[in-house]
């Protein structure tokens, strides 16, 4: 077996060293392989910080609409409003349901 002379130009343009000592081929499949992998994980990061931060957004808006002191349903309909029909706007608007199924 003939030994890789490391002075060859063409197994140098082709070719890098690794620390130990040994050959690492690098093709151009294997380059754009690595680049996908770089930004498939980087579109993971994007989408999983979006999603993230939507979510945030949507658990803020909820407890802000729960600390206002105002009733939603009396603000729909009114002061006037039969007790049967505040009640019935209330569990049209969900609000009779438990907090995880509000959200």
């Amino acid at each position: 077996m003939a030994s890789m002379d490391r002075s060859d130009p063409s197994l140098v343009s082709r070719c890098s060293d690794r620390e130990e000592g040994g050959w690492v081929f690098s093709t151009s499949r294997s380059l754009l392989l690595n680049r996908l992998l770089y930004r498939f994980g980087r579109g993971v990061r994007v989408l999983l910080s979006v999603l993230i931060t939507m979510l945030g957004l949507l658990l803020v808006t909820f407890l802000i609409g729960r600390v206002v002191p105002i009733d939603p349903v009396l603000a729909v309909v009114g002061d006037q409003a039969s007790p049967e029909t505040y009640a019935a706007a209330r569990a049209d608007m969900g609000l009779d349901q438990p907090l995880l199924i509000q959200i």
